[in-house]
C-alpha cells in the first residue's frame, strides 16, 4: 500500500514538469507570432532584429521539446518499474497472507489434538522445584506429636507452566482487569455490623479437609507444606503452611526484616499463583494506598486487623489469612503517615515465606467482613477453571 501512494506522488510530481515545459513551448509560441507581425512592416532593422529573435525561439523551443520527450520516456520506464515493484509485493503480501492462513489451522489443528486434563489439577511453582510425588508435605514441630498433613490425591496440573514474570502478570491481571479490589471494598463495607462471637462448635481438626479441598479445586495442592501451629495472643489457631516455591536466601533469611500483610481470602489462589505480594498503584482498580507500593506492618496484630474475616467453607466459621513476609529494609519507601506500622516496598523487596491462617477469627464491632463465598469475586488466573461451588462439609446429625 505505501509503495502503491509513493507511486502516485512520483507521476503526479513528473506530470508537473512537463506542464511546465509546454508552457514554456507555448510561451515562445507567442514570441513566434510576434515575429510574423513584424514581418508585415517595412522596417528592414525591425524585421531583422525579428529574424534573429525567431530563429533564437526556434532553437529554444526545440531543444526543450527533445529534452521534454527525453524526460517523458524515462518517467515512463520509471513508473514501469513501480508498477512491477508494487505487482510484486502485492503478490508477497497474498503469498504470507495464505501462509499465515495454513500456519493458524495447522497451529489450531495440533491444540484440538492436545488431552485436555481436568480442571482442579496440582501445579508446579512458576520458577520452582518440580512437583514431589507425594501431596502437600508436613513438616513436624521439633516436640510433640506431628500436625496434620495435607494428604491429597495427585491429579493432573490444569495450569500452564510459565516464569516468575509472566505468573506475577497474570496475577495483576486476574485482579485488575476486573477491578476487583474495589468489589471487595464495597462488598466487605456492606456487610459491616456488629460484632460476632466465635463458632463454639468449630474444632480444630475440620480445617484441614476443607482447606485441602479449596486447595485442589484450584490446583494448589503442592504449593504449600504445613508448619506447627503457632499461639499468638494467647489463643491458639494459627494453622501455617511453608510457600514450597519461594525458596529464600540465605541474605533473604538473615539480613531481611520480618514484616506481615493481612489480605483477603479473594486474593489468595493469585498470590499463591505467582508467589509474589502484588504492589498498589490503580486508584481506578480500587487499591488503597497512599504511594505506589507493596504495603506491609511489622507488627502482627495490624496485619490480623487488615485481614478481612472471610466465611470461606459451608460451616459458619470465619477465617483471616495472613501472610509472613522477608523484607530488604534498605529499600523501604519513606511515604507513610505512620512509619513504624506500616512499610511500603517495592516488589521486588518483598518475599512470601508462609501464610497464617487464623481459624475460627470473626469479625469485631464495625469491621468489615465476608459472610459467604462468592465465586465472581474471587481473582482466577488466566486459562483456569472458576470453581463454581464452595467447600461443603458433611454436618454432624
Amino acid at each position: 500500500m505505501q509503495s502503491s501512494n509513493l507511486a502516485v506522488m512520483t507521476l503526479r510530481r513528473k506530470f508537473q514538469e512537463i506542464t511546465d515545459l509546454v508552457a514554456k513551448a507555448e510561451n515562445e509560441g507567442q514570441i513566434l507570432d510576434k515575429v510574423v507581425k513584424l514581418l508585415n512592416t517595412k522596417n528592414p532593422q525591425e524585421l531583422k532584429a525579428a529574424i534573429e529573435q525567431s530563429e533564437a525561439a526556434e532553437k529554444d523551443a526545440c531543444a526543450a521539446i527533445c529534452t521534454a520527450k527525453q524526460e517523458l520516456a524515462a518517467k515512463q520506464t520509471e513508473l514501469i518499474k513501480l508498477q512491477q515493484q508494487v505487482i510484486e509485493q502485492a503478490r508477497k503480501l497474498a503469498n504470507n497472507k495464505e501462509l499465515m492462513t495454513k500456519g493458524k489451522q495447522v497451529l489450531t489443528a495440533k491444540v484440538d489434538s492436545c488431552p485436555r486434563p481436568p480442571p482442579g489439577g496440582p501445579r508446579p511453582r512458576p520458577g520452582g522445584p518440580p512437583p514431589s510425588k507425594t501431596a502437600v508435605e508436613a513438616r513436624p514441630p521439633p516436640s510433640g506429636p506431628p500436625p496434620h498433613t495435607l494428604q491429597t490425591e495427585e491429579l493432573p496440573s490444569s495450569e500452564v507452566l510459565c516464569d516468575h514474570k509472566t505468573a506475577v502478570e497474570i496475577a495483576i491481571k486476574a485482579r485488575d482487569t476486573r477491578r476487583l479490589p474495589r468489589h471487595w471494598t464495597n462488598a466487605a463495607r456492606r456487610l459491616g455490623r456488629g460484632s460476632i462471637p466465635a463458632n463454639p462448635l468449630f474444632k480444630s481438626n475440620d480445617f484441614l479437609p476443607s482447606f485441602q479441598t479449596w486447595l485442589r479445586q484450584r490446583g494448589l495442592t503442592n504449593t504449600l507444606q504445613q508448619e506447627s501451629d503457632r499461639e499468638v495472643f494467647g489463643r491458639e489457631g494459627y494453622k501455617v503452611f511453608k510457600l514450597v516455591g519461594n525458596k529464600l536466601t540465605p541474605q533473604q533469611e538473615q539480613k531481611w526484616a520480618l514484616a506481615y500483610h493481612g489480605t483477603r481470602c479473594y486474593a489468595l489462589w493469585s498470590i499463591l499463583f505467582c508467589g509474589s505480594l502484588l504492589e498498589s498503584f490503580d486508584m481506578e482498580a480500587g487499591h488503597n494506598f497512599l504511594f505506589p507500593g507493596t504495603y506491609c506492618t511489622p507488627r502482627l496484630r495490624s496485619a490480623w486487623e487488615y485481614a478481612i474475616p472471610h466465611v470461606l467453607f459451608d460451616d459458619g466459621v470465619y477465617y483471616r489469612v495472613v501472610l509472613e513476609l522477608r523484607v530488604n529494609i534498605s529499600e523501604r519507601i519513606e511515604s507513610t503517615t505512620v512509619p513504624d506500622i506500616v512499610w511500603s516496598f517495592p516488589q521486588h523487596a518483598v518475599a512470601i515465606r508462609a501464610i497464617w491462617v487464623l481459624c475460627n477469627a470473626p469479625p469485631g464491632k464495625g469491621e468489615e467482613r465476608f459472610d459467604t463465598w462468592k465465586p465472581l469475586l474471587e481473582a482466577v488466573p488466566e486459562c483456569h477453571a472458576r470453581p463454581t461451588i464452595g467447600v461443603k462439609r458433611r454436618r454432624k446429625m
